[in-house]
This record gives C-alpha cells, structure tokens and sequence, in this order.
C-alpha cells in the first residue's frame, strides 16, 4: 500500500507491506527428568507469525523563509521479523539487536536553507523505540553549495542515548562520527 498528498500545505505519505512469510518449522529438543530419567522431547513449531505488517509513515512542512521540516515513523527495519512466542522462548529468536524482533523508529529533521541556497543547515533526530529499551542520536549537518551541481558537507552522527545490548543504534555509542564529503548532482 502507498498513499501521499497534500493537506492544508502539510505534504503526508504513507507506505506498508503485509508480510505473509512461509510456513518455516522450527525444532527444539527439550530435556525432562521423568521418574530419575533423562529425556529429551522434540518440540515443533512455526517460526515466524502466519502475517505481520511493516510500515512507514511520514510528514513534512515548508514553512517558508528557508525552514523545512520532515518527520517519518517507521515500525520494522528491514533486518526485523514477527517471531512467534514459541520461537522466541524455545531458541530465543527475537531477541537480538539485529535480525531481532519488529521495532519503532522517529526520524526528524529541521532544515534552514539561505535565500540564494548556498548554505544549507540540518538538525536531524533519530530515536529508536523496542521492547528492551531506546536510543536517541543527533544528526547535524552543514551543506555549503559550491557551484550548481557541487555541494560540500560537513556533518556527523552522535549517539546520546541507548544500550548497546538492547538497541540497533545503541551498538554504535563508541562509533560516533564527524564526516566531511562532496556531493555531485547530475
């Protein structure tokens, strides 16, 4: 589904997926005592939930005067699926960071351009929302147009907040990055 326009000079867009995965078994083998005997019991089970929904959604506004703003909410990265309970507690599926159960995302950015458009300054927020926890980064950025099709950038990635065993974003707290780049428009 992917839906956008306009309302009230506010732009919106919308995109979502039903994911219908196949039917993949999972096994566990389970150890029992019975009566002073260890026994080991096979238990089957469907891994991933029979559909689940991953989507998009998103804002933006120009106000004029140079300042525009975008917002996004995404639920399900594209590395995160819909476990069903059994293979979350019988192999621990779910649980990780990466490939891990579906979770939430605010994107945010605040963009302020000079009259002539030579000079381009963003604010940019991401914040991550799971089961286990959340993590919050800043996104800056400076854009300095050189001549028509030539941009230099100078921009970087701080993470303020979030564990690294409980976040996707959270695993780059030591990683944060200062980047200066030329960007080509053709």
């Amino acid at each position: 589904i992917d839906l956008a326009g306009e309302l009230v000079g506010v732009g919106f867009w919308g995109e979502a997926a039903l994911v219908l995965p196949e039917d993949v078994t999972g096994r566990a083998r389970i150890p029992f005592v019975i009566e002073g005997q260890p026994v080991m019991v096979e238990k089957s089970f469907r891994l991933l939930e029979k559909n689940y929904w991953k989507y998009v959604l998103g804002l933006d506004y120009n106000f004029g005067h140079g300042f525009y703003v975008n917002l996004q909410f995404l639920h399900g990265f594209f590395d995160e699926f819909a476990f069903t309970r059994e293979a979350q507690e019988n192999l621990g599926l779910g649980q990780g960071v990466f490939f891990g159960a579906l979770a939430n995302y605010l994107f945010g950015r605040l963009e302020y351009k000079t009259g002539n458009e030579k000079l381009k300054l963003k604010a940019g927020g991401l914040m991550e929302i799971t089961a286990q926890g959340s993590a919050f980064a800043l996104l800056p950025e400076v854009e300095f147009r050189v001549a028509d099709s030539l941009a230099m950038q100078l921009g970087g990635f701080w993470l303020l907040s979030g564990q690294a065993d409980k976040t996707k974003f959270g695993q780059f707290k030591k990683d944060s990055m200062v980047f200066l780049g030329l960007k080509v428009d053709f």
